[in-house]
């Protein structure tokens, strides 16, 4: 209810157990353009998340964070709209210690994304990468720090142009 009362905001709705998806679907769903859903993929043991929201009819989201495993981008990942990727935060040591995010992974995604013409926003590059690059920010996460490359901050488009798209970080 409180999504049909306020289309002018966009609910971005991103999910690690996307088989529910289905179970809490309003029955007019397609109606509700201020909505976006998601998955989050960490790595290739996950890529099957993707068969849950390829079939709704809203912006469609993977948020590959934290990465923490090389994926392979697959036709599935054509019809998305917005790929986020980013590296673990956490620390050096104790229970919240990071996981490494290595920077081939994230440049197969950013090339499976322009070849495809899917919108592309990194987001972090994690403990790892920051300590590796002696970044300022200990969770990488300061654009500017970062290689060029990896500075592309791009949003999707929504189905509807009532709707503006702007920056949501």
């Amino acid at each position: 209810d409180v999504i049909r009362q306020t289309p002018h905001h966009t609910y971005q709705i991103l999910t690690k157990r996307p088989e529910r998806i289905n179970d809490h679907l309003p029955h007019d769903f397609e109606k509700l353009e201020n909505v976006w859903l998601g998955v989050s993929i960490e790595s290739q043991a996950q890529v099957n998340r993707l068969d849950y929201i390829m079939d709704l009819p809203c912006v469609k989201i993977v948020s590959f964070e934290p990465l923490i495993g090389e994926i392979q981008w697959d036709e599935r990942m054509n019809a998305l709209d917005w790929v986020i990727i980013g590296g673990e935060s956490g620390n050096e040591e104790g229970k919240y210690r990071y996981r490494p995010m290595e920077l081939h992974w994230v440049d197969k995604l950013i090339v499976g994304a322009r070849n495809n013409k899917v919108a592309c926003f990194v987001k972090q590059l994690g403990t790892h990468q920051a300590k590796l690059k002696r970044l300022k920010d200990r969770h990488g996460g300061e654009i500017e720090e970062w290689p060029a490359y990896y500075q592309i901050r791009e949003y999707p488009q929504t189905r509807s142009p009532k709707f503006e798209t702007r920056p949501l970080f």
